[in-house]
């Protein structure tokens, strides 16, 4: 138990500082756009503006999947093998069959995917509360705010609430996209490059934001990052392990 717990660790310590810092400036960069356009809109003599039309008709959504996009990225780049650096050799005296390690680090990447949705989940709910304190609005309460993680495509997707539908597809993105990156430094330190594997990054951010009652849609994507899961762990397991 102790090896594989060290395996995962060193999957951890390599993503822990990039999930971190990504987090945060996802936030900070949402939270200047809002904070930037509710305070122009308040210059304005019409009544105080609306927060759904301010989160709809600003980019959060672009901010949000530009970093999502560079997350993905860095999960790509943990266990390359650059320039001074062998990470197969690493591998190789923990005793740890490759094959293995590569799921494990699945398993690390997806909660680093899951962990970025929930943070800005929770980022999304600042934003509502920093509207309120600044508008003055006394009607607005948790009720009213949850009211509009339903009307909000990113805001629904980041937190689906009571549909189970989206709660399924993320789940079946994450494990697939951690699959999908764990496979790319895989394949890379055997000399080839996965592209197909770094493409899959762009188009789940492209495609995260989506409206409610998208049952199909959900069940589709699912089956989707599924298939993607499947592929990454066949690349894997064909590709062999690393003899040092």
């Amino acid at each position: 138990m102790k090896k594989y717990l060290s395996v995962t660790a060193l999957a951890a310590r390599g993503v822990v500082y990039k999930l971190l810092g990504l987090t945060l400036l996802c936030a900070l960069l949402r939270a200047g756009e809002f904070w930037l356009r509710l305070r122009a809109e308040l210059k304005l003599p019409e009544a105080a503006p609306n927060i759904q039309w301010l989160l709809n008709d600003s980019r959060q959504s672009l901010i949000f999947g530009i970093c999502f996009i560079l997350l993905y990225a860095a999960l790509c780049t943990v266990g390359l093998h650059a320039r001074g650096g062998h990470p197969g050799y690493t591998l190789y005296r923990l005793r740890v069959s490759e094959r293995v390690t590569a799921v494990l680090w699945a398993a690390v990447f997806a909660a680093a995917l899951l962990i970025f949705w929930a943070a800005q989940a929770g980022a999304s709910l600042l934003l509502c509360r920093l509207y309120a304190a600044r508008v003055g609005a006394e009607a607005y309460d948790n009720q009213t705010f949850f009211v509009l993680f339903y009307q909000n495509r990113l805001l629904h997707s980041l937190l689906p609430l009571d549909e189970t539908s989206r709660w399924l597809r993320n789940f079946c993105m994450a494990a697939g996209l951690g699959l999908s990156a764990s496979a790319f430094s895989y394949r890379q330190r055997r000399g080839k490059l996965d592209y197909p594997a770094a493409a899959w990054g762009i188009y789940a951010a492209f495609i995260f934001p989506y409206g409610t009652g998208s049952f199909v849609h959900d069940m589709l994507m699912s089956l989707i990052f599924l298939f993607a899961a499947g592929i990454s762990l066949y690349r894997i397991w064909e590709g062999g392990c690393y003899e040092a």
